[in-house]
């Protein structure tokens, strides 16, 4: 992780702060102290468990959200794509990071010391309302992809996950092994073998090593729908 640039004096924060109307649910004092952050592709910034110092913005780039269970198995929520906050659950609960969250590509956020946003939610009515609808979207959206992860076929499911990690429409570079993978899509490793090569013998695919390259991104995006869609 490094941090770019500091306060809202800066150019760069500022345009993010007017573009996601962040002026409207937070104090100028908090604004003051903001910090532009960029996170490189596969590198972690929320892990399970931990205690949380920072509550984020997520302005650009692509988050993947996962929770770890007991068994030691990871299963997918969902995926980040546009502006959205992460620390919501913590933030009222006062507890430990709930979910982990890791960067699929690089991406840039914006953070504030998760003490002082506790200390504003019940006194500033605009950010208190913003953590009420964004946890009521993000439970829709995390109840829609457990929903799928029952009822579709694996081949939707990993059509769907592939789709996620092919930024560029060309090619998907895992750090996870597959094993990992069908865990996040909640099925077993044969099953997921099975619909990689299904997704192979008909034409979607190629596997390389640890790449995947996709012959046919229409076909795919046509086969996989709305599977896993982002906050």
């Amino acid at each position: 992780m490094k941090i770019i640039e500091s306060g809202k004096a800066s150019p760069l924060i500022n345009k993010m702060i007017l573009e996601n109307n962040l002026s409207d649910i937070l104090t100028d004092s908090l604004l003051e102290r903001i910090e532009l952050c960029l996170y490189e592709s596969g590198e972690n910034i929320i892990r399970e468990g931990e205690a949380m110092q920072h509550y984020f913005f997520f302005i650009t780039g692509r988050l993947k959200i996962f929770q770890t269970y007991e068994n030691g198995k990871s299963l997918l929520i969902q995926f980040y794509t546009a502006m959205d906050s992460l620390g919501e659950v913590e933030l009222i609960e006062e507890c430990d990071a709930f979910c982990s969250v890791s960067c699929i590509m690089d991406s840039m956020l914006l953070r504030l010391p998760m003490y002082e946003m506790k200390a504003i939610l019940y006194q500033h009515l605009p950010f208190l309302t913003y953590v009420s609808k964004s946890l009521s979207r993000k439970l829709t959206s995390a109840n829609h992809n457990q929903a799928f992860n029952l009822l579709y076929p694996v081949k939707y499911r990993l059509a769907s996950y592939l789709l996620w990690h092919c930024p560029d429409k060309k090619e998907v570079r895992y750090a996870e092994s597959f094993q990992e993978i069908s865990e996040f899509i909640g099925t077993s490793y044969r099953q997921f073998n099975r619909a990689l090569n299904m997704l192979i013998d008909e034409g979607f695919i190629e596997k390389k090593g640890k790449r995947i390259c996709i012959i046919s991104y229409e076909a795919l995006a046509k086969l996989s729908g709305h599977i896993y869609i982002g906050a």
